[in-house]
């Protein structure tokens, strides 16, 4: 009799142990509501000039371009692993704080020039730079400059955090520190802040790559495929129906993922010209990469880490990445606010100035709020 006595008190303790566990792992990790507000379009910054549509070539060229060119600084840094990534600085006189500009897939600081106008002109330093494989910087493979090729989205991390390091601390002022980044750049940045979140005192993430668009193909098929082909010595290889970069395309502006005839020519313009700007399609080991880290971004103990404010741009035609997966993202984390832009593209910056003048608003109106 006193021995099942002993053994139900036994039990019940059990049972009790593990209900309490249950309940304290669950809310270490469970969900927020979603903040996710849709974008007023008729809200702007009224110190703030937008391009317009029908002068952007004008005044890029006449304005921005000779502003740019008085504060900028070019380097190299050399990484653990002797590569070398290039980077821009533009500092002014006197700055609010520092933005570390990380763009995505097939990008280049260049295609950045616009928004870095704007950040400068608003009064915020700007640090940016190509990351590996494209642009100015190291490649992993030597044989195209159109391919984009990494093993592991860590080397991005680190690549990242050295220019954090060498470059933006030792001139920050004391200064806050943000982040934009844009698609990849998102992936980037969002595992940049889950290993370092002491780095930055917010982050802007534009359409950020949290999740790729499989076009309804389950990810597990995906990644078998890619698997087979980097066992098959592939890795290297262009992946799909990724190709060499064409000169000189004709591509109907529909297709694109931007609104801004005027900025998708300019930056076409800049590829044209510019071998190193021509980056065009991911390799098999890169598909690899980039499926390994969307899924690292929600490890529960890397979402944990991250308490800096958020603020996420979501555009309604994206077709490039998982608009779940960041939402997914906002409701893990502590302090992630979602701007959903109705009628647009994945390239939210490119869009016409009837729509970045709200697009602008919302970012600085963050900037200043977290100063």
């Amino acid at each position: 009799m006193f021995q099942n006595t002993h053994f139900s008190i036994k039990l019940y303790k059990a049972i009790f142990l593990s209900v309490a566990i249950f309940f304290t792992f669950s809310s270490c990790f469970a969900s927020k509501p979603l903040n996710k507000v849709t974008i007023d379009y008729e809200k702007n910054n009224k110190n703030l000039n937008i391009f317009r549509e029908e002068l952007f070539y004008i005044q890029m060229q006449n304005v921005a371009q000779p502003f740019l060119d008085s504060c900028i600084k070019t380097g190299f840094i050399k990484t653990p692993d002797q590569n070398q990534i290039y980077y821009e600085t533009f500092f002014l006189p006197e700055t609010k704080g520092t933005i570390l500009l990380i763009h995505g897939f097939t990008g280049f600081t260049k295609k950045f020039d616009e928004i870095t106008y704007y950040f400068l002109t608003q009064g915020y330093n700007v640090v940016r730079y190509d990351q590996r494989g494209h642009g100015f910087s190291s490649r992993e493979i030597k044989d195209s400059l159109s391919k984009v090729h990494i093993d592991n989205f860590e080397t991005y991390i680190e690549d990242a955090s050295l220019i954090y390091k060498e470059i933006l601390i030792p001139n920050s002022e004391n200064k806050p520190i943000f982040l934009f980044a844009h698609s990849m750049g998102g992936c980037v940045a969002s595992l940049l802040i889950e290993s370092y979140p002491e780095y930055f005192d917010g982050a802007i993430l534009n359409a950020p790559m949290m999740g790729i668009n499989l076009l309804g193909i389950p990810k597990p098929i995906i990644k078998a495929f890619v698997n087979t082909a980097i066992g098959f010595n592939k890795g290297a290889s262009f992946a799909f129906d990724h190709q060499e970069f064409i000169p000189n395309e004709k591509v109907d502006i529909k297709k694109t993922s931007t609104k801004s005839k005027a900025r998708y020519q300019y930056v076409s313009d800049l590829r044209n010209e510019n071998i190193y700007y021509q980056t065009n399609g991911a390799t098999f080991s890169w598909v690899d990469a980039a499926l390994q880290a969307t899924s690292d971004i929600f490890k529960p103990k890397q979402l944990k880490k991250v308490n800096i404010p958020i603020l996420i741009f979501q555009a309604e035609k994206d077709n490039l990445v998982s608009p779940k997966e960041q939402e997914r993202f906002a409701k893990r984390t502590g302090n992630t606010k979602i701007i959903f832009m109705p009628h647009l593209e994945h390239d939210t910056f490119n869009s016409k100035d009837t729509f970045l003048e709200a697009y602008y608003s919302e970012i600085f109106s963050f900037l200043e709020e977290n100063l």
